[in-house]
């Protein structure tokens, strides 16, 4: 439902602004922009997750889908 992504997001982005090396919150993030169609802010958030570990298999996966 459209109130628990809202909710869900924000959530999120209060998780990261708490602990900006939150791997979890900026991956679960981006999933959630992604169903949104928010393809670019799911992409930025994907290469700053990847920018902390690089060696993520997830988020490298998921940066890679179309």
């Amino acid at each position: 439902r459209r109130g628990d992504r809202v909710s869900a997001e924000r959530r999120y982005r209060e998780a990261i602004d708490l602990d900006p090396l939150n791997l979890d919150a900026r991956y679960n993030l981006a999933a959630l922009l992604r169903a949104q169609g928010r393809m670019e802010e799911a992409r930025r958030e994907l290469t700053l997750l990847l920018e902390i570990d690089p060696a993520d298999p997830d988020a490298r996966k998921a940066i890679e889908k179309p």
